[in-house]
């Protein structure tokens, strides 16, 4: 899972720290914090430079007033905090640059973030939730890792599960706001569901190949051509048929990239399970972000 910040941000301190402590920043001096390749949190300066001196800082600015804590390797680390001109307030815990809770004040919706991590021998087992309000409608997402190996992600909407998907089974089923069933991925094969339970689309997944079949008849496939020699993938021959079978488009296609679907859940990196397993010893980190 990686986090992008950006943008003036933000208050990170470790303990009680006075205030002969903190050294305070020319605004010149404080440009944006923003993450590493592997998600940890640094701080920049308006000429690009890293920040790289630990400590307390504080800063004030045309947008509002900021504090952070460097650690010993330059991230930013422990609790933290950026109030706004416009009233807005966000907080944050980090570990070692990884952030592990939130909380934000706005104007139009509440959310919520909670990281429970249990430690079972050598495994970690953490679990991630997320949640959003906004007017009437409640929002929650929770994910399940065992170390960085995701187990499930599931998703509710005003408490019904509108999204499960189950690593361990390797299924994904997806519902609408009923709970009625709307689609399901098992192997490698896709199903969407009419609200009688009839299946109208089908997809499978075949080496080299995905063919789409419609109330039961072919109606597209997908061929997919690596370069000579290589395994890089060169084209996309995308072929139509009609309801009796016979082909009736075939054009070629150049490969592209495709925004994760949002049942997909991703290995955490190194630098994120480390920082949650930073937490075991301190016990559940919970917060609430209202927006």
């Amino acid at each position: 899972m990686k986090i992008y910040i950006s943008i003036l941000l933000l208050l990170a301190m470790v303990g009680k720290v006075s205030a002969q402590d903190t050294v305070k920043l020319a605004e010149k001096d404080f440009y944006k914090m923003s993450t590493t390749a592997f998600g940890n949190a640094i701080v920049y300066s308006q000429n690009n430079v890293q920040l790289k001196k630990a400590g307390n800082y504080k800063v004030s600015t045309i947008d509002g007033d900021f504090s952070f804590t460097l650690n010993k390797n330059f991230y930013v680390d422990g609790p933290s905090l950026r109030v706004y001109k416009n009233s807005n307030s966000y907080k944050e815990t980090y570990k070692n640059g990884i952030l592990t809770s939130s909380i934000a004040i706005n104007s139009y919706c509440t959310e919520s973030k909670k990281v429970d991590v249990k430690k079972e021998k050598n495994d970690y087992l953490i679990t991630i939730t997320q949640t959003f309000r906004r007017e009437k409608r409640n929002d929650s997402i929770i994910m399940v890792y065992l170390n960085e190996k995701p187990l499930l992600k599931e998703k509710f909407s005003d408490g019904t599960l509108i999204l499960r998907n189950d690593r361990k089974k390797e299924t994904v089923n997806i519902y609408d706001k009923y709970g009625n069933l709307e689609e399901k991925h098992f192997g490698d094969v896709e199903e969407k569901y009419l609200s009688n339970g009839e299946v109208y689309f089908k997809k499978i997944l075949l080496k080299n190949r995905t063919e789409e079949y419609r109330s039961g008849k072919l109606s597209r496939t997908f061929d997919f051509i690596n370069k000579p020699n290589s395994n890089d993938l060169d084209k996309i021959i995308v072929t139509d048929y009609d309801k009796a079978g016979n082909k009736i488009k075939v054009e070629e296609r150049m490969p592209w990239n495709e925004v994760a679907p949002d049942y997909m859940i991703f290995n955490l990196n190194k630098n994120e399970l480390e920082g949650y397993k930073a937490i075991v010893n301190e016990g559940t980190v919970k917060t609430k972000a209202q927006r």
